[in-house]
């Protein structure tokens, strides 16, 4: 809780100047009550582990109930990769706090540049020097979103989305692991190889995993596939799905039902309700293993019934290629340059060339699952 005094010096802090400009009185506020008791959470996202602690119970809540799949206990190994950070929340002008205290990223300005999602009524978002010596500001030349002094940052909570916070902190993990390449595709384990679902929004990612969940396979993750480079494998990468409505079989019907939560926790996305679960707690089993990358599906369509074409992936296949960088995806990119973006999308393009692929025209959940199962014991 924090004190009247801090109160009080936020509220000066930004009667005399915008809080960007006072960001030297807000940071020294919130080392005066470093002491405040705190709660922390551990989240494996890749392959290392970050631990975030934060006076803030809502925005914990809200973390875990994005990532609680990827939820876990402290770490036992000091050595063992982590991004450790403090999170603390002032009443509104006043901005928020972010204190990295180990696996800071190189740049957290251009970090939070990747995130940000201007209106077309808002001048073009940068990230640039602050008049007050040792900070960078990103955002608007007129409104930055986001200061930056060292391993300390303070966000405008007012005008950016309601998980900019807990993205940046995902992101900010990717980026303290270099040797993952992250693709926005959905990724299982078929037997001991590892597939790629790709497609769009709405093109049948998530449906096509829970399905193949309820068939015995397990899901690495319905929205993202994290590889490893040097060996060419996936692994897992936990996030809470978010099903839309559409075509179910008796089996994920019946697992649905028993999820007795899952009705009562739901979300708008673009006007359209979806049911929010854990692929664990509806087809429970093993954490899945890291299996080496066998074969990508792209998904092309609905039809009647599910059918496959042979698919040789190359850069000429744009529509393909947008879907693994779609810029829904944009933030796991950790905002690189144009030179240090196109390695990795090279990079991507050479682990995916050297796969078998297909189209795949996306029939009944239940049939398709079928034959990618069918596909993959013919490999």
């Amino acid at each position: 809780m924090r004190s009247t005094l801090t109160e009080a010096a936020d509220r000066s802090a930004t009667a005399e100047a915008p809080w960007w400009l006072a960001a030297p009185t807000f940071k020294d506020a919130v080392e005066r009550r470093a002491a405040a008791p705190l709660a922390s959470a551990y989240f494996q996202l890749g392959e290392a582990v970050l631990e975030v602690s934060s006076d803030d119970a809502a925005f914990l809540e809200r973390f875990d109930q994005l990532y609680g799949e990827a939820a876990v206990a402290p770490p036992s190994a000091a050595n063992e990769p982590r991004v450790r950070c403090v999170v603390r929340r002032a009443t509104p002008p006043a901005p928020i706090s972010l204190t990295f205290l180990k696996g800071a990223p190189p740049d957290p300005a251009a970090g939070a540049l990747s995130l940000m999602q201007p209106t077309g009524v808002m001048p073009p978002y940068s990230v640039y020097d602050s008049p007050i010596p040792g900070w960078r500001l990103a955002g608007s030349a007129t409104r930055p979103v986001v200061t930056v002094n060292g391993g300390h940052v303070l966000i405008d909570s007012e005008i950016t989305r309601p998980d900019f916070l807990v993205e940046y902190l995902v992101s900010a993990t990717l980026a303290a692991q270099p040797g993952l390449l992250v693709a926005h595709a959905a990724s299982l384990r078929v037997g001991e190889g590892a597939v790629l679902l790709v497609g769009p929004t709405h093109s049948g990612k998530t449906t096509m995993c829970v399905h193949m969940a309820a068939r015995g396979h397990a899901v690495f993750g319905d929205d993202a596939a994290v590889i490893r480079l040097s060996t060419a494998e996936v692994i897992p990468w936990r996030q809470t799905t978010r099903l839309r409505s559409g075509p179910r079989s008796p089996e994920v019907t019946a697992a649905l039902a028993r999820l007795t939560r899952t009705h009562d926790e739901a979300e708008q996305i673009a006007g359209e309700s979806s049911m929010l679960f854990q692929v664990s707690e509806l087809f429970p089993g093993a954490p899945p293993r890291p299996a080496r990358l066998r074969a990508a599906f792209f998904l092309s369509g609905f039809a009647a019934e599910p059918s496959l074409a042979p698919f040789q992936f190359t850069l000429q296949y744009l529509d393909s290629y947008d879907c693994l960088a779609d810029s829904d995806m944009a933030y796991k990119w950790w905002g690189l340059g144009h030179a240090q973006r196109a390695l990795r999308l090279l990079a991507l393009k050479q682990v995916l060339a050297r796969l078998p692929s297909w189209r795949l025209m996306v029939g009944p959940p239940a049939e398709t699952a079928r034959l990618i199962e069918q596909t993959m014991e013919a490999l």
